[in-house]
């Protein structure tokens, strides 16, 4: 027989809890990477730049974490690992958070179900639930001493339902601004962990547009930022984009992008990326701001181990004329807020551009035309806007049909709407181009809308292609949203289409939209001729009161971070919202996915002499 010490010694280690890990430790020791993250499948392994943001989710004096990132560095790795630690050594009722319902779907079937399968820990340690309420809460995984929930941020009643301890809040920039109309979705969640002294919440988030939640997190935090050595000089500094040189001087942009470099800020060394990467492993966070409990994080794509500074300097070189693909790199590579312009552009400066079109039709460079209907009281407002393959837009004719939206008969309103859009416009390339489709708002009059739509050809849209509509002259009924982010918000559910007589509705993210066009408007020819993607043309025959319509609103930023746009009353926005429109078809239309082919082919149509 054992001794008795023995025994009992034995005894009180066999029930002793496990030794205390930091999440880095724990992560290196226990977590695998599943095949659905990504190409490192296997062991996890812990890179320099992410142990101090993973170990801060179990610092005892930390109770908020938050993480301004490039996308694919760590702000996933830090919400999977710090769930499968809660689950596996501090379990509790824990709520992670995403911005819509298919991101929550998304993350409980690509990330959270696979690392849960593939990581042995924790594979015996979760109970899958269906919920009764399947469309409130997508996801609900339910272990010993605790349970998550995945829930989108705009269900106000998963937020403010049983008190949780730990808070994920991922992409929170894309939440709404409101849950439900009950608030903040952010401070609607945190109410739930009021009861729990020892709570800990993580927010996690590339920037978008000021103002920006995730960047008001980091300002109340400490402010860290990741500070790497000069392999020459020793001076420790963070990586900045600034300092990112390259030859301008070179034909193309790949040889631009091949001549990068980084220089150090104090010694002008110049760093290959052997050495950058190598001073990224030797790098260290650093504070500048007091701590009180928020840890806070911002690093950029500079510090990848997986990037090569050529890819991310041509990643800039090809967006850096297209002010949308430029704010993806700044939100996404650099980590930082795209700072918008806000306020109207100067109209009598755009009344003052335009340009004599002559008497040749539709400019040469316009492939694809739209229209788009505004529906008023006693009138029709409709445009006509061609796009050329560079994304410039021309802005060919703008009509007022006078009569009311009820009015159906043939001698009524409607009838003009229908000969603008079945006419077959002159080109100056010497045939004919067609109307591709023709966005309608629904918002005054429905039913006549609804009622001219179904008349017309149907658009098909599906997220699988890119949502492009493949009939040509279709009729696409709209309504405006305050989405911020997407400029195609939503398009209704076949059962709601029937009731309608099989017309779907099309919900376009205005604020995206006239915040894109107002930016667009600013743009000026390039110096040595010719215009920049995306730039606006107008014609010599629209009239100074175009203008004023057509920049007629202001962007507001109230003090509580809410955007609205305020309309000056004495002036009519119908030109501005007819843009919106436009642009909203023609993405539809493949404006900005559209391949060369399809490109080539309207190019072949317009190139066509007419007959006769």
């Amino acid at each position: 027989m054992k001794p008795a010490r023995k025994v009992v010694t034995e005894a009180a280690r066999a029930w002793a809890p496990p030794p205390k890990l930091t999440l880095s430790e724990w992560a290196d020791a226990y977590r695998f990477l599943s095949s659905e993250s990504g190409a490192a499948a296997g062991k996890w392994k812990t890179l320099p730049f992410q142990r101090e943001i993973l170990d801060s989710f179990t610092a005892p004096d930390v109770h908020t974490v938050v993480v301004m990132s490039a996308t694919q560095l760590v702000k996933t790795v830090l919400i999977e690992n710090a769930l499968g630690y809660i689950i596996d050594r501090d379990p509790a009722p824990t709520l992670l958070v995403t911005p819509r319902d298919s991101d929550a779907d998304r993350f409980s079937k690509i990330r959270l179900a696979p690392m849960i399968r593939d990581t042995p820990c924790l594979r015996a340690k979760v109970l899958d639930v269906k919920t009764r309420r399947a469309t409130d809460i997508l996801s609900y995984k339910q272990f010993a001493g605790g349970f998550l929930a995945i829930s989108a941020a705009g269900s106000p009643g998963n937020l403010a339902a049983l008190p949780i301890r730990f808070l994920f809040a991922d992409e929170i920039d894309k939440f709404p601004c409101s849950a439900g109309g009950e608030g903040d979705p952010v401070s609607l969640a945190r109410k739930r962990q009021a009861t729990y002294w020892n709570r800990k919440t993580v927010m996690c988030c590339s920037p978008t547009t000021d103002p920006s939640r995730i960047q008001k997190a980091f300002e109340d935090s400490d402010q860290r930022e990741y500070y790497v050595p000069c392999p020459q000089c020793g001076e420790c500094q963070a990586l900045k984009w600034p300092n990112v040189r390259w030859d301008n001087g070179l034909a193309t942009k790949e040889a631009r992008a091949a001549s990068a470099y980084y220089e150090c800020e104090k010694c002008q060394a110049r760093w290959n990326d052997v050495e950058r990467w190598r001073a990224v492993e030797n790098g260290h966070w650093q504070a500048s701001a007091p701590f009180a409990g928020t840890a806070g994080f911002h690093i950029s794509e500079l510090a990848s181990p997986w990037k090569k500074l050529s890819e991310i300097v041509l990643d800039f070189l090809v967006k850096k004329d297209d002010p949308a693909m430029l704010q993806t790199f700044v939100n996404t590579s650099l980590a930082e807020t795209w700072k918008q312009k806000g306020e109207q552009p100067e109209w009598a400066t755009i009344y003052l551009r335009r340009e004599d079109y002559g008497e040749r039709g539709v400019p040469a460079p316009v492939l694809l035309l739209v229209a788009a209907v505004d529906v008023m009281e006693q009138r029709l407002e409709v445009e006509l806007v061609g796009y050329s393959r560079t994304r410039e837009s021309w802005s060919i004719a703008y009509e007022t049909i006078p009569g009311s939206p009820t009015d159906m008969s043939a001698d009524g309103p409607w009838a003009g709407v229908e000969a603008l859009l079945m006419a077959d416009y002159p080109h100056e390339l010497g045939g004919r181009i067609p109307v591709a489709a023709m966005a309608i708002d629904t918002g005054e009059k429905p039913q006549p809308v609804y009622a001219f739509a179904a008349r017309h050809a149907r658009p098909v849209w599906s997220p699988a292609r890119g949502g492009r509509v493949t009939v040509p002259r279709c009729v696409i009924p709209i309504k405006g949203t305050d989405d911020a982010f997407r400029l195609i918000s939503n398009v209704s559910a076949a059962d709601a289409a029937r009731k309608r007589g099989d017309v779907r509705i099309y919900s376009i993210g205005t604020h995206y939209a006239k915040q894109e066009l107002y930016d667009l408007l600013r743009l000026t020819p390039l110096e040595g001729g010719g215009f920049p993607p995306w730039y606006c043309h107008f014609p010599l025959s629209y009239e100074r009161e175009y203008f004023r319509g057509l920049c007629s609103e202001k962007r507001v930023v109230r003090a509580s971070g809410k955007v609205e746009w305020i309309h000056d009353s004495a002036i009519p926005n119908e030109p501005l919202d007819l843009r919106v429109y436009c642009r909203a078809a023609a993405e539809l239309c493949g404006l900005t996915q559209a391949p060369d082919q399809v490109w080539d082919a309207w190019q072949e149509l317009v190139s066509q002499p007419a007959e006769g």
